[in-house]
């Protein structure tokens, strides 16, 4: 079938749809589900150093182990994810007002999370020096938390689109015109 018959809904049917899937979550909801999730997979991370600190050298984890440390980190990355763009979409559509927005920003700000990331920082930093070979790639699992909170903060609060608009008007034009006596000397 050509693209010509098959029939598409305007693009307004469309936003009306997502706005209607979308305001059944909040965003301070989808704040903590992200939060969760990803602290879901940190502890599973966590789990999988602890019982692999315990086996000798040439061991390794059994599959019956690795097979549900594996799925937590996938769902919880997944959860993670569909909150993310989730937030991402409501705030693109305008589905919620300023008013429900002020509890997520509260919460980005809120000096817990930067204990919470510099906690986390710390174990990746920990998990590099202690475990340089064995487990180094589940050193980066741990910021996972810190950079999603910074996307959602940066989703939340978008820097201006004026590039301009951080310089004081007095820097971007001088009192007078600049003028020189010496043209080529």
């Amino acid at each position: 079938m050509s693209d010509s018959l098959i029939a598409r809904p305007p693009a307004n049917a469309r936003i009306s749809v997502v706005r209607s899937r979308l305001q059944r979550w909040k965003p301070a909801q989808l704040l903590w589900i992200v939060g969760i999730a990803n602290l879901a997979s940190s502890g599973a991370v966590l789990m999988a150093v602890a019982l692999s600190l315990h086996l000798q050298e040439d061991q390794r984890l059994p599959l019956r182990v690795k097979i549900p440390i594996f799925l937590a980190i996938a769902l919880s990355y997944a959860a993670s994810l569909i909150a993310e763009s989730a937030m991402r979409r409501g705030l693109r559509y305008h589905v919620w007002p300023d008013s429900l927005l002020t509890a997520p920003r509260k919460l980005l700000s809120h000096p817990v999370r930067l204990a919470i990331t510099a906690v986390l920082m710390a174990a990746s930093l920990i998990l590099f020096i202690i475990l340089p070979l064995r487990n180094s790639t589940l050193g980066i699992l741990f910021l996972a938390l810190p950079l999603s909170f910074s996307r959602m903060d940066f989703s939340l609060n978008p820097p201006s689109t004026d590039p301009l608009s951080a310089i004081p008007r007095s820097g971007l034009y001088p009192a007078k015109s600049l003028h020189s006596n010496q043209w080529g000397k």
